[in-house]
Formats: structure tokens, sequence, C-alpha cells
């Protein structure tokens, strides 16, 4: 197949699919043409001198790992988050929500003569349900004890899949590891 390429460069700009013969007319200015073999993958290709140069197999090698390693670490982060949605509400700051819910119900149950307007999330729920403030604050408290056992645990696949993510010399290894992450599993 043929390629347009850019003179200044040796990038790969155009394929010329089903052209044979390129008029030289039609060769845009600060470009050339190329013959390059079929199945050559077009992210290991440059031109040099006019000549065709194709990455070694080991530097093929090498960015493939580094790709897939990439994308590991990308699809290890994103699930981690998946896997946080089990427990928690999306929205943008909703983690933030919960840490203040948990704060003001430890904070709430140490103070001896608690103010409303200290702990909004405990009285604007006492006083939407009815019920008394002690009684979300431990709510609160229980709800956020369990949400950072669960966040640690989390987290500590999330890191421990990503460093060994970072050390696998094949792709094979990265596969496998993404593929036996151990993540926790929200029980009916």
């Amino acid at each position: 197949m043929k390629a347009f390429y850019d003179l200044s460069t040796g990038t790969i700009c155009d394929l010329l699919d089903g052209i044979d013969v390129v008029d030289p007319a039609d060769i845009p200015a600060g470009k050339g043409v190329i013959d390059i073999p079929s199945g050559t993958d077009l992210r290991f290709v440059s031109v040099v001198g006019g000549v065709l140069a194709i990455a070694a197999q080991a530097e093929i090698d090498s960015a493939k790992l580094e790709q897939e390693r990439a994308k590991a670490l990308n699809y290890t982060d994103k699930k981690a988050g998946n896997v946080r949605l089990q427990w928690i509400s999306t929205g943008i700051g909703q983690e933030m929500v919960y840490t203040k819910k948990y704060e003001e119900g430890v904070a709430f149950e140490n103070d001896q003569s608690p103010n409303a307007s200290l702990y909004p999330h405990i009285y604007g729920r006492a006083a939407r349900l009815s019920i008394p403030a002690s009684e979300v604050a431990q709510t609160f408290r229980e709800k956020g004890a369990v949400w950072l056992a669960v966040s640690a645990s989390i987290e500590d696949v999330r890191e421990a899949t990503k460093e060994l993510i970072q050390t696998a010399t094949t792709i094979a290894a990265i596969k496998t590891i993404v593929k036996t992450a151990s993540w926790p599993v929200l029980e009916p």
C-alpha cells in the first residue's frame, strides 16, 4: 500500500488504499509517497531520508506493553470507582457529604450541649423524619464506620493492583493481574 508522509518529520500522514501509482502532481506540498508492506503496524513506522523505517520487534513489543499497562491502570481506577458506587450514591461531591455526616456524628456524640448550627446534616434529617438528633448522629457514625472499612479495602485492592501492573513484564501478566484482582462485593 502507498502512503503520504511528512517530508520534515517522516510521519505517515495518509494511507492511499487501492492506489498503485501516484501522479507527482497529486502529491501535496511538503509530502512524499512511500510503499508500506501490507499488515505493517503504522504506529511503528516512519520515513527517514526517503526510506521506510520500521521499529525493531523489541521496540514494538515494549510500546505495546506500555499501552496495555496504561490501559490496565486506567481500568483499575475506573473499577475502583464503580465498586465504591455499590456503597455510595453517585453525584459530584457526594463523598464529601458522607465524610461531613460522619464527622458530625462523631462530634455530636462527644458534645455535651450540641448546637443545631454546628450539626446541620443531623438536625436537618432529625427534623425531616421527626426523630431525635442523637439517633441520626448514631446512624451517621455507623454508616461512616462501614464506609471507612470498605473504602480502605477498595483502596488497598486498587493500589496493590496498580503496583503489580507497574512491575509486570508481559501483556499476559498485566491481563492476569487485572482479571484476578479481588474487589470487595456488597452482600445482599
